[in-house]
C-alpha cells in the first residue's frame, strides 16, 4: 500500500523537475544572441541617414543604433526572445515594431518605411564667429527667448 500513494508523489516530482529542465532550454534557446540588419527608407524608398534605432524591453531601451548614411543598421549580439524596435528621425513619423528576435529573423534584412512630417524648425542665425588664438572656435547665436549662445570646439581652454 505505501507504494501505490508513493507512486502520485513520485510521477508529480518527476513532471515539476522536466518542466523545469524544459523551461530553462526554451529560455536558454531564446537568450540566444542574435545579429540582424536592415535599412531606413522614406516613403519613396530614398535611404534614410542617421535614423535612431532603439530595442526595447519592458520599456527600456537596451540597445541602440543610428543608420549610416545609405539607411543601413546593424544590431549586434541582441538576446533573442520578444522586443519592440522604435526608429524615429527628425522630420519622419517614429515607428515603432514588435517582434520575437530569433535566428529567423537575422536571415532576411529588415526594411523600415518611415513617412515624412510636417516639422517647423526655426531658423538660427549665427551672430558671430571667433577663432581663438590658442586654438579652437566659438561660434555665437540667440536662443528663442534672446540669450546669446556660444558653441565651443576643444582647444579653446587648457581643461578642455
Amino acid at each position: 500500500m505505501r507504494i501505490r500513494h508513493r507512486l502520485p508523489l513520485v510521477a508529480a516530482v518527476a513532471c515539476f523537475c522536466t518542466a523545469g529542465i524544459t523551461g530553462r532550454l526554451l529560455q536558454a534557446q531564446s537568450a540566444t544572441p542574435v545579429t540582424f540588419s536592415g535599412v531606413v527608407l522614406a516613403d519613396d524608398r530614398t535611404p534614410l541617414s542617421d535614423a535612431v534605432l532603439g530595442v526595447e524591453r519592458s520599456g527600456q531601451t537596451l540597445f541602440r543604433v543610428r543608420s549610416a548614411s545609405d539607411g543601413h543598421f546593424t544590431f549586434t549580439d541582441i538576446p533573442g526572445g520578444f522586443a519592440a524596435l522604435t526608429v524615429r528621425r527628425l522630420g519622419y513619423v517614429q515607428r515603432r515594431l514588435e517582434f520575437d528576435i530569433s535566428a529567423a529573423i537575422a536571415k532576411d534584412p529588415l526594411e523600415i518605411m518611415l513617412t515624412p512630417v510636417a516639422t517647423d524648425v526655426e531658423a538660427v542665425t549665427i551672430e558671430g564667429a571667433t577663432d581663438w588664438s590658442r586654438g579652437g572656435r566659438s561660434i555665437y547665436f540667440r536662443d528663442p527667448d534672446g540669450h546669446l549662445l556660444e558653441l565651443a570646439t576643444p582647444g579653446l581652454w587648457t581643461v578642455y
